[in-house]
């Protein structure tokens, strides 16, 4: 048996080492990234996710979903539910990715969040992040007075009824 000397050794590795890797892609974009709720209810964002048919091979799929409040609820069934484990070069597929929901409570304002998709050559091995940010404004629910609205209105309603109570007395 031959030795392999140290220098073969080094040189090999130095010419693996310089071949570039090729990490296959994926390509991630929400259908509408900003939306708008009011509290109580819930929002679906819908997503398009497609791998470039340069890929070398499949790609599998895992997410990370992050939220900058401590108020929304962020739920990633909806990406277990409806999309495909594993992504062949050039394919494309629309669906439902993630809810948030807003609880009853949440003050009116915007809140920023982001959601990443991983893909992978196998199921444990992930290289691969596209990352599509989101925002969910709160509003306030139209037709809803105000509390100072409410007492002003309350108080002109019991000086009214006062008035109409005093003119059938005096009648």
């Amino acid at each position: 048996m031959e030795r392999v000397s140290l220098l073969t050794i080094a040189v090999f590795g130095a010419l693996v080492l310089s071949i570039p890797a090729k990490a296959d892609t994926l390509n991630f974009t929400l259908s509408s990234p900003q939306q708008t709720g009011l509290p109580g209810t819930t929002l679906s964002f819908s997503g398009t996710v497609s791998t470039p048919s340069s890929n070398t091979g499949a790609v599998f799929l895992n997410d990370v979903g992050t939220f900058s409040s401590g108020f929304l609820v962020l739920n990633d069934t909806p990406f277990f539910l409806n999309s495909p484990h594993s992504m062949a070069p050039g394919q494309t597929n629309t669906f439902v990715v993630f809810t948030v929901g807003i609880p009853v409570g949440t003050p009116v304002g915007s809140y920023p969040g982001t959601f990443s998709i991983l893909g992978g050559s196998s199921p444990a091995a992930f290289f691969s992040l596209s990352t599509a940010s989101f925002q969910v404004n709160v509003s306030v629910p139209a037709g809803v007075p105000e509390p100072a609205t409410m007492l002003l209105l309350s108080s002109g309603l019991v000086g009214v009824a006062a008035k109409v109570r005093k003119r059938r007395k005096a009648v």
